[in-house]
């Protein structure tokens, strides 16, 4: 039976999903109570020094295409700048997405950005 939709975590700025203490958290339960793969991609992209949103947001769109079955629709979960990534990617991929969870988005931070830096 193939899955109905697939699951990420976007971890926040500074920290990686293999580091973060939530990230791990969520995993482990999604595995142990629903049998389910919750995705923890890397979006320190290209690397954390040279991170950039557009980066990670392209970073998603290669994983989307790789990750089985490439057609079911994604639940995200996103904390901090990955709430950001995560609401971004999602605008930009409406048919991919089914639902969007976000812990306390980094909107704030893209406002600043385009004041000061576009």
């Amino acid at each position: 039976m193939q899955p109905q939709f697939r699951y990420a975590f976007f971890h926040g700025f500074g920290t990686t999903a293999s580091r973060s203490t939530k990230a791990q958290l969520l995993s482990s339960w999604f595995r142990t109570n629903y049998s389910i793969e919750l995705h923890l991609p890397n979006l320190n992209q290209p690397t954390f020094e040279t991170f950039n949103v557009s980066s990670a947001i392209g970073y998603f769109d290669q994983l989307n295409q790789q990750i089985e079955p490439n057609n079911a629709p994604w639940r995200i979960i996103g904390s901090s700048m990955g709430g950001l990534i995560a609401a971004l990617w999602a605008s930009k991929n409406e048919q991919a997405v089914d639902s969007l969870l976000l812990l306390c988005p980094a909107f704030v931070f893209a406002y600043v950005f385009s004041i000061y830096f576009e």
